[in-house]
């Protein structure tokens, strides 16, 4: 079963983002009560659910992290060495890369704490 919200009533508005009181019932059947925030109340209760995807990303330990990003370095470091790419467009793709992630992780987890 998938999650849905049962209730939202608005808390308050300031610069455009609404506080949102969702009350909702996750795939267990739990009724949960969240405080969200959003520019509406589809976003606010989009904002519930990628905060529960945040909880899980914050819980990975932080040696899976170096390791996952020491992975990638080595590889993209060595596609550069023994492949056939100059060396400022390897830079340039890396940075585009880096750049592009940030940007779409900001906005995707813009309203979680």
């Amino acid at each position: 079963m998938k999650a849905y919200a049962t209730k939202a009533e608005l808390l308050s508005e300031a610069k455009g983002i609404k506080t949102y009181k969702i009350t909702w019932v996750d795939s267990n059947n739990n009724e949960n009560i969240d405080i969200a925030n959003g520019v509406d109340m589809r976003s606010a209760l989009a904002t519930v659910m990628r905060q529960r995807k945040a909880d899980r990303i914050k819980e990975v330990p932080l040696f899976a992290w170096i390791s996952a990003y020491s992975l990638i370095i080595t590889l993209f470091s060595w596609a550069l060495v023994y492949g056939n790419v100059s060396p400022i467009a390897g830079i340039l793709g890396g940075a585009g890369i880096i750049v592009s992630a940030y940007m779409f992780t900001s906005k995707y987890f813009r309203y979680t704490r």
